[in-house]
């Protein structure tokens, strides 16, 4: 038997074992690439359910600006959210209406009837009788001379 003919071929183990190589690093690229791409699915249905659990809570009614600051701006889960937002108190229903007007309007409603340049001035139309008033100042005169 011919001892070169039964030894192995050194070249092609090496190529065996380099192929084998890059077709593990391809795999592992490849599966790298599909677990990365499933988390990411997994992540953003996991935040929608946060955010939809926050925002459609029945503490976030009054308090839709603490929903949304809680939903897209904190990373705390939708029972820490739902519990903050139930110790903090509603929103009137004016407040809507309130906010809406200026600084100026607030202050001004307050009081009652038309202020400034289109307010009337309140004016009694009380009558003066300047007649009595003349006579009595003559009777208080002659009074004094006598």
């Amino acid at each position: 038997m011919n001892a070169a003919a039964d030894a192995p071929d050194q070249g092609a183990t090496a190529r065996v074992i380099d192929a084998s190589a890059a077709q593990i690093a391809q795999a592992r690229a490849e599966g790298f690439a599909e677990g990365e791409q499933k988390g990411r699915a997994e992540a953003v249905k996991t935040e929608r359910t946060r955010c939809a659990a926050i925002l459609g809570a029945e503490a976030a009614k009054g308090r839709e600006a603490m929903a949304h600051f809680c939903a897209f701006e904190t990373d705390m889960s939708a029972d820490q959210a739902v519990a903050m937002m139930g110790k903090a108190p509603a929103l009137e229903a004016t407040a809507p209406a309130m906010a809406a007007q200026s600084p100026l309007d607030r202050a001004m409603s307050k009081f009652a009837g038309p202020v400034g340049a289109d307010a009337q001035p309140a004016v009694q139309s009380a009558s003066i009788d300047f007649g009595g008033i003349y006579a009595a100042r003559q009777a208080a005169v002659a009074a004094a001379r006598k």
